[in-house]
């Protein structure tokens, strides 16, 4: 394909995408549609479908846009790495772990969230965009890092878990999982303002860091 074509291909693919996060910042991800898509984008039917043959294909790109970089990748490898006492680079990685629920609830992040919930209720549409999906999920990687690193401490004998191992991950992941829909609903100022107040992040997953170093035997070292 010449540049010039392809550069026109990939503004106007681009230009679908950024209509349909529109559109997925005034309604749940559930409830948008290729006509909303369309008619937000201010183009014909068939120039939308001619660059997205689905709305699955079209969540598929925005997936693929929000893929875990390089750069978010080192920055948690760097956490493990670290030459530290395993309290610490716990403390260390829950901090980091609240940063990112912190700036990826809002704007594209909340989008995100919102599919990657949608689509593990929808098994069957989830394989059309399974690739697309593992790849754009942070957490999904904080978790197997974090996965990993647990197991290598409890082989080294510096924690002693009071339950199994990988009830101590699924807690973790659950708690998290839990502050991040709190953390995406209060985006909603109407169902914040009469359901529940804006979730305080940094003290809920300083509160899971309390637990969790209870859960793990940290004073028994």
């Amino acid at each position: 394909m010449p540049k010039v074509k392809e550069e026109h291909y990939e503004n106007k693919k681009q230009e679908i995408l950024e209509a349909a996060k529109r559109v997925a910042l005034k309604k749940p991800i559930y409830h948008v549609t290729m006509r909303d898509v369309v008619l937000e984008a201010g183009m014909s039917q068939g120039g939308v479908y001619k660059y997205f043959s689905n709305i699955d294909v079209l969540f598929a790109a925005l997936l693929g846009q929000n893929s875990l970089t390089s750069e978010v990748k080192d920055e948690i490898d760097a956490i493990f790495a670290e030459n530290k006492d395993p309290m610490q680079v716990l403390h260390v990685f829950l901090t980091y772990v609240g940063a990112y629920i912190e700036t990826s609830v809002s704007g594209s992040g909340k989008i995100i969230h919102e599919l990657m919930a949608f689509y593990a209720n929808e098994p069957e549409r989830f394989e059309k965009v399974s690739s697309q999906l593992l790849r754009a999920s942070t957490l999904g990687y904080l978790h197997t890092a974090f996965s990993c690193f647990l197991q290598e401490q409890v082989a080294a004998k510096k924690f002693s878990p009071a339950v199994p191992l990988e009830e101590v991950i699924a807690f973790m992941a659950t708690t998290i999982n839990g502050i991040v829909h709190d953390a995406i609903m209060a985006q909603n100022a109407a169902y914040a303002r009469h359901l529940m107040p804006a979730p305080n992040v940094k003290r809920l997953v300083y509160s899971l860091y309390l637990a969790v170093i209870s859960i793990l035997g940290a004073g028994k070292r």
